[in-house]
């Protein structure tokens, strides 16, 4: 058996903030900045329309966005999941987003 050890990953932490703002343009922006980077998103969001945020169920899959009244809360959401959900929401609130680079 052998193994091999690739080089360190690179670990970024930004915040942002939305002021009843249109959610995706501020997270597209972070995808094209950061292509090939694995991105998630923490955090909880006021938006106007919670009818219009429909949440996938997956089964034996971790929890990483749930509907509470008209609040989106992330743990742990890949960036692509989040700009799916947020799609013509606007936002109040803030999110802490992680970028993991290798």
């Amino acid at each position: 058996m052998t193994t091999e050890v690739g080089e360190a990953a690179k670990t970024e932490i930004k915040s942002i903030s939305f002021d009843d703002e249109e959610e995706t343009a501020p997270l597209e922006e972070l995808q094209r900045a950061y292509p090939g980077a694995d991105i998630y998103v923490n955090g909880e969001l006021a938006v106007d329309f919670p009818e219009d945020v429909k949440i996938p169920l997956q089964p034996k899959q971790m929890v990483t966005a749930q509907l509470v009244g008209s609040r989106v809360k992330f743990d742990y959401c890949s960036l692509d999941d989040a700009i799916a959900l947020m799609i013509e929401q606007y936002a109040v609130g803030s999110v802490e987003v992680k970028i993991l680079r290798s």
